[in-house]
């Protein structure tokens, strides 16, 4: 039997810009997802729960250390301090990864990408990936984030190779 955890998504955060403002200053706004489909739970595998359990571990040794400066927001990834990741802390500390792992510079929207592809060359079918994504459509999922490989190219048509001979 495999067992797994449930990581609920319930809310949005993003930076944009604030219209209200003169300067055009950016400000984070945080809502619900864009479709009702986004709102959902992800089964993640068990083996994932045990990092999960260090990392929270880990968060509260810290809450403890910052008692009575400590947000607790019931969110699993936070802030030094509970609160939500600012947008652009998550991107620069994501591109210092990158930077390290010697990758290219990318947008960490990114990840779902890449996340989307690896899940079909793997053989999740579509529809379950669409719904782990929060697509309404299987078509958005199909259209813009499933990527084929050259390697996947190739293999699919090795597979027919047998016409030809």
């Amino acid at each position: 039997m495999v067992y797994y955890v449930i990581i609920q998504v319930k809310h949005t955060i993003m930076r944009q810009i604030n219209f209200e403002d003169d300067n055009k200053k950016t400000r984070i706004v945080e809502g619900k997802p864009k479709t009702k489909k986004g709102n959902r739970e992800i089964p993640l595998p068990y083996s994932i729960l045990h990092k999960l359990k260090e990392y929270k571990n880990g968060q509260l040794e810290e809450s403890i250390l910052l008692a009575g400066i400590w947000k607790e927001s019931g969110l699993v990834f936070t802030s030094e301090i509970g609160t939500s990741i600012e947008p652009r802390r998550l991107l620069s500390v994501f591109h210092k990864l990158l930077e390290n792992g010697g990758l290219e510079k990318r947008g960490i929207h990114t990840l779902r990408h890449t996340f989307a592809t690896r899940a079909i060359e793997n053989g999740i079918d579509v529809k379950t990936l669409s719904e782990l994504l929060g697509h309404e459509d299987v078509n958005t999922t199909l259209n813009l984030y499933v990527h084929s490989s050259e390697e996947n190219k190739r293999d699919s048509m090795n597979k027919l190779d047998f016409i030809f001979k």
